[in-house]
């Protein structure tokens, strides 16, 4: 290991100090702002390269203790830890301590998950002062770390970017920046909504953000949101095997992965692929413990065969194809909306790699969307 952290005792505790700040406070002061870091060797090679206006959190957990210390000095400060998961968790953290003491930050994470030790041996202090004229504000990395590894048209992830986010922007002191930086993050999450809205607002104003309920505030109101297309594709072929045979075979996984109902047709398919179809009656009580999707299959227990035995298939199953279609333009609608955020992050990057992809991907999916227009006027 770079270095061993050794353990606190009675006569120092690490969360009521920061590393290097007696030295380098002076410098603070005359440049207005903090570099923060997380380790003794960051501080170390960041000195060494000329950069004396840093503090480090001593390998620990950002304190509040830490952050009333560090406000003696400036009230501007940039966080630049560590790049992997563990440092952007870490500052998002370092971000909730700090903003109660209502300092400006931005934050600054280097590329390939570096951290400033081996960033600024390998590139220089040039190169390490440009990267740090491009750190982030506060909101935008905070609201982008939320959603790493997840899909806003996914129920659960939005939900749990949400509950991520929140805390930080329930930590702002000043209202009006809080209310703003609250109808910033709501724009981003796509949540338009004026009652989730009004409730999510409730808990950051009073500070009394309850991870659970923001989570099953926005779940619910996500699967409240059961499309058209997809209710009457399930009516179509709940109770009808043949045809829900034909249009199980013809689905993209993308079709129905971030629909509400996305769960029944996965269990159809999957049910299908073991040798059998499940029954109405089966289906309801395969969702016993989803209390929205339990609802759903109740209701599809209810519905009226489409198709008498005997007859044709040719018009439900022209009907079913105007669904798909239908599912697949809105799946190709969500993904275009996630690039363009994606795009943003890039660019806000300096990564023209991933911009070039992604607008390779954004011209193939309007081509998509193109003919599925078309199909849909035909049939």
């Amino acid at each position: 290991p770079k270095y061993l952290n050794s353990p606190e005792t009675p006569a120092y505790v690490k969360g009521q100090h920061l590393y290097g700040l007696f030295q380098s406070k002076d410098t603070i002061r005359e440049k207005k702002f903090a570099i923060l870091v997380e380790g003794y060797l960051d501080l170390i090679a960041l000195y060494q390269f000329g950069i004396t206006n840093v503090a480090a959190s001593l390998g620990t957990a950002f304190t509040p203790e830490q952050s009333k210390l560090l406000s003696r000095f400036t009230q501007r400060v940039v966080i630049n830890y560590d790049g992997d998961d563990a440092g952007i968790n870490a500052a998002k953290r370092a971000i909730e301590h700090l903003l109660p003491q209502d300092f400006e930050i931005k934050v600054l994470v280097l590329p390939d998950g570096q951290d400033p030790d081996d960033f600024i041996r390998a590139n220089g202090t040039e190169a390490y002062n440009a990267a740090r004229g491009k750190a982030k504000p506060f909101l935008g990395f905070t609201l982008e770390a939320s959603l790493r590894g997840r899909s806003l048209a996914k129920p659960r992830d939005k939900a749990d970017a949400i509950t991520e986010a929140m805390p930080a922007i329930a930590a702002i002191k000043n209202p009006i920046q809080k209310r703003e930086s609250f109808d910033q993050a709501m724009t981003f999450f796509r949540i338009d909504d004026d009652g989730i809205k009004r409730d999510l607002w409730r808990s950051v104003r009073s500070d009394s953000v309850d991870s659970g309920t923001i989570g099953k505030q926005v779940r619910k109101h996500h699967h409240s949101r059961i499309t058209v297309a997809e209710q009457h594709l399930l009516e179509l072929i709940i109770h009808d095997r043949e045809l829900c045979e034909i249009v199980l075979a013809s689905l993209e996984e993308t079709d129905h992965a971030d629909l509400v109902t996305g769960p029944i047709f996965q269990a159809l398919i999957s049910r299908m692929g073991n040798g059998g179809l499940p029954t109405p009656d089966e289906l309801h009580e395969l969702f016993s413990e989803d209390e929205t999707l339990h609802d759903i299959t109740g209701m599809l227990q209810l519905v009226e065969p489409k198709r008498q035995a005997g007859e044709v298939i040719d018009e439900v199953l022209r009907s079913a194809e105007n669904c798909i279609c239908t599912l697949r333009k809105l799946a190709i609608d969500n993904r275009l909306a996630a690039i363009s955020q994606e795009m943003i992050a890039a660019e806000n990057a300096s990564d023209p790699g991933l911009v070039n992809t992604l607008v390779a991907e954004q011209l193939e999916l309007a081509r998509i969307r193109h003919d599925l227009l078309s199909k849909i006027k035909e049939i």
